[in-house]
């Protein structure tokens, strides 16, 4: 019996030097100077579904595109008042739609403070969170909507003239295994776009990407 509670009582002993041990290695040995920075908003932020077509619902039940809005400029949204630059944000593996709040709030916000005249309309696809980067051919399922999701965004837009889209890129994807046209090598989904046959490039005034390798691994 006195054995056993000495094995507790150095057990025990044991894992308050480990606990201890790692306190200070964090406070000391490991700690770094965080250098992201938090962007802030003044009103609730909204992910507000945009209607698509019976034929795009059937085809990609589990997606949906949203347009992100915040106060004022949210209720405008759901009346229908899109009149500024269309941005569409593409999250990557495993992301999710409301990543867009970021660029979403910032450009909004950037649009009041500095007057100018005109705004963005940021859309986001919400792709469930898809592990994409594990598995490609879900990367059909998704290049097949994010087009549908232009289609629809233009014909919004019908009313402004040449109107095109700016599209974020977020995180990576890997390859369709097979696939001929090779173009999915370490790019995003929106890179995909141009693959496709139907695909009208002055649609898209431009790609950017972010945290995203554009080159397979040697």
């Amino acid at each position: 019996m006195k054995f056993y509670f000495g094995v507790k009582a150095l057990v025990g002993l044991c894992a308050l030097v480990l606990l201890f041990t790692g306190f200070i290695d964090v406070l000391t040995i490991n700690w770094a100077k965080n250098e992201c920075e938090m962007t802030y908003m003044f009103e609730l932020p909204e992910y507000i579904p945009i209607k698509l077509s019976k034929e795009v619902q059937q085809k990609y039940p589990r997606y949906r595109l949203v347009v992100y809005g915040e106060g004022v400029y949210a209720r405008q949204l759901r009346r229908g008042h899109l009149r500024g630059v269309p941005v569409l944000f593409v999250p990557g593996n495993a992301g999710s739609y409301q990543q867009v709040r970021s660029i979403g709030t910032v450009l909004l916000r950037k649009a009041e403070y500095e007057g100018l005249p005109y705004r963005f309309d940021v859309f986001a696809t919400d792709f469930q969170g898809e592990l994409s980067g594990l598995y490609g051919p879900l990367l059909r399922d998704q290049i097949g909507f994010l087009h549908e999701c232009i289609r629809t965004i233009r014909r919004l837009y019908k009313s402004t003239p040449n109107a095109s889209l700016v599209v974020l890129g977020h995180s990576m994807v890997r390859p369709l295994p097979g696939d001929p046209r090779g173009t999915q090598y370490g790019g995003v989904v929106a890179r995909s776009l141009f693959t496709l046959d139907d695909f009208e490039p002055d649609s898209v005034s431009l790609i950017m990407s972010y945290a995203t390798p554009h080159h397979s691994a040697e």
